[in-house]
């Protein structure tokens, strides 16, 4: 089915996200939104996944969570 072909893109697509392309944020969002939306959408797939693979998308995810916390506004004091 669709997801197939999905997963199968974004298994080609990961190792190929380094973080000098993350620093560009239209692609960021788009990459980070395609994972979120798979895992949304997908959970049991997700959960199924070879081990190699779901390390590969877990680590993705760690990356886009440093990434992010790099880029995000400092918090203002009072503000939690």
């Amino acid at each position: 089915g669709f997801h197939q072909v999905v997963f199968f893109g974004l298994r080609e697509l990961m190792p190929l996200m380094s973080e000098s392309l993350l620093d560009w944020p239209l692609l960021s969002k788009q990459y980070f939104l395609l994972i979120n939306s798979m895992v949304s959408n997908y959970t049991p797939r997700v959960a199924g996944l070879d081990h190699a693979f779901f390390a590969q998308l877990l680590d993705s995810v760690l990356f886009g969570i440093k990434v992010a916390r790099h880029h995000a506004p400092p918090h203002k004091h009072g503000i939690h």
